[in-house]
Formats: C-alpha cells, sequence, structure tokens
C-alpha cells in the first residue's frame, strides 16, 4: 500500500511539473509574439528612414556638386514620392 501511495504521489508531482512546463512555454509564447510585433513595427521605422537618410544623402551630394536648388528640391520630390509608394 506505501509503494503505491509513493507511486501516486510521483506521478502527481510529475503531472504538476508537466503544468508547470505548459504554463512557462504559454508565457514564452505570448511574449514572443509581443516581441515580434514590436521587431516588425521597428524594422518598418528603420526603413523609413534609411530612406529618408538615402535621399538627404543624395540632396546633399547635388548641393554640393552646385545644382540648382530647383532641381534639388524636384529630385527630392521625386524621390519622395517613391518612397512612399
Amino acid at each position: 500500500m506505501n509503494l503505491l501511495k509513493n507511486k501516486n504521489g510521483d506521478i502527481v508531482g510529475e503531472i504538476n511539473k508537466m503544468k508547470q512546463e505548459v504554463e512557462d512555454i504559454n508565457k514564452d509564447n505570448t511574449t514572443y509574439l509581443t516581441l515580434e510585433r514590436k521587431y516588425e513595427a521597428l524594422i518598418k521605422d528603420v526603413r523609413k528612414y534609411e530612406g529618408e537618410l538615402a535621399d538627404y544623402n543624395l540632396a546633399l551630394d547635388k548641393y554640393r556638386s552646385d545644382t540648382k536648388p530647383e532641381d534639388i528640391e524636384a529630385l527630392f520630390m521625386h524621390i519622395k514620392g517613391q518612397n512612399d509608394k
């Protein structure tokens, strides 16, 4: 009878351990999904800023090469329109 009680206690302990593991996995999954959404939002921001930086660098190169300000502004608006698409 004692052996049966011990085995039963072992099984209950193992079940509790598995339940805890399932809870931990669910918490990790929730955290992962939250971080994944944040990552996607940040990647969009990074790409936007990279595009703007490229535009500004191109405009600066045009400025240094003594291009007319109207041409620079027209080029900026054209590239900005392409980036917005």
